[in-house]
Order: C-alpha cells, then structure tokens, then sequence
C-alpha cells in the first residue's frame, strides 16, 4: 500500500562524449528534493532570475518548475566522475541526467532551505500541477492537484514555527493546522509571511495502483527497448 501510493522510480541517463552511447538505470524514492540555493543558482544562469540576492538581502523568488528543470539539467561528467563505455572499453566524458519514469499517487516535494534554514526564498507553488514534459512514459497521467503543505513562520527553523495546510478531501476547503488548533484558512499561496518546506500533490488518475503494479514490466521493457537501440 505505500509503495503505491508514495513511491516512484527515477530513470538516470548517462551518455558518452567519444561514441554517444547511453546508459539507463532506475531508482526508487519515495520524496523529491530540491536544494533551493543550487535551484537559485541554476535560474541565474539561465536569466530567469538578475540577482543571486536581493538588494534587502533576501533571495529571489522562484517557481516551482524552475526546480524540475534543474533537477533534469544535464551535468557533464568529468575529472574523476567519468563513466565506463563498455563501447570504448575505457572511461569517458559523459552527460548525465535525472528523467521521472513513474510517477506515485501521493508526490512528496521536499524544498531543501539548507543548513538551519539559511535559503529564505520564496517558492511559487501551483495548485495544479503538470509534470508531463518531464516524465518518460507518456502514457502515465502526469497531472496533479496540491492538497498540503508544511509551511514555516519565522526567521530560521530554530526560531518561528511550523503549520500545515491541509484541502479537505469531502468539502474541498483548505484548513491550517496549527498544534492543537484547527481552523478555516485561505489557500497556503496566498500567505506570503510563510517559507514552504514540504509539499504534497496528489494524482488525478485513478489508475496509480497499476502503474505501481506494471512498474517493473515497464522498466524491463524499457530497458530492452533502450538496449536494443544502442
């Protein structure tokens, strides 16, 4: 039961620079991380963003989907990182590279702050979110509507205090959770005081279990299918 809802697979991708061979493995998570600081970076030098850092000292606002795309950029394997090319018998110079595979009905998007919460950017988060152009198999539903979040308020994690937002499944309000306290609140987009760290989308197919199921079919015959290609 939680594999199917929680747990998706990550396909790796490594090519090599002498004979562009490419190489396919897979994993399994159960939670995406995102180290806002490298994403910050990232969008800078992609001119999404003109400043590493605010005048006032904050750091910029990024999107989501800013944090896919770095987490799908392409790294240029060199130095003591090469790959082995069973092609070229010896190690190479290869790009490499994060694609999502399956997706979980339950996705879990962990928005690393680094070391005592030091990165105080703030995250654009959608309600709804499509993850098509990022995912392999495209005949996987790829859509997904938030329903919480685990927000913080305050100037680091050891000084402020954590809420979460919840949309209620029957009503399909949202409602903060604050300790004991339960109350009725507006979307957790629209508070711009609180630092989001965690959120949690859900799947708008009702066909995640067999897509949980088929996993491993689909990851052999992906594999032979690559296979046979190279």
């Amino acid at each position: 039961v939680i594999s199917d809802l929680f747990y998706f697979t990550i396909e790796t991708k490594s090519q090599c620079f002498s004979c562009n061979q490419c190489k396919y493995n897979f994993q399994i998570s159960s939670f995406l991380e995102f180290p806002l600081e490298q994403v910050n970076k990232y969008c800078y030098e992609q001119g999404k963003i003109n400043l590493l850092v605010n005048i006032d000292g904050s750091n910029p606002d990024i999107n989501l989907l800013d944090c896919f795309d770095y987490y799908q950029k392409l790294e240029k394997m060199t130095g003591g990182n090469e790959m082995f090319c069973n092609i070229c018998n010896r190690t190479c110079e290869a790009l490499y590279g994060n694609l999502l595979f399956l997706l979980p009905e339950i996705l879990i998007i962990n928005l690393n702050r680094g070391k005592n919460a030091i990165y105080n950017c703030k995250v654009n988060f959608p309600e709804k979110l499509d993850l098509t152009r990022y995912v392999t198999i495209k005949d996987i539903n790829t859509q997904f509507r938030l329903y919480a979040v685990i927000c913080h308020f305050g100037p680091s994690s050891n000084s402020g205090h954590f809420v979460a937002f919840c949309r209620n499944r029957m009503d399909h309000k949202w409602y903060l959770y604050n300790d004991s306290i339960v109350s009725l609140c507006k979307e957790p987009q629209e508070y711009n005081k609180g630092m989001p760290y965690i959120l949690f989308y859900q799947s708008k197919s009702k066909d995640t279990k067999n897509q949980s199921h088929n996993r491993n079919n689909s990851i052999a015959n992906t594999n032979y299918r690559r296979n046979t290609e190279n």
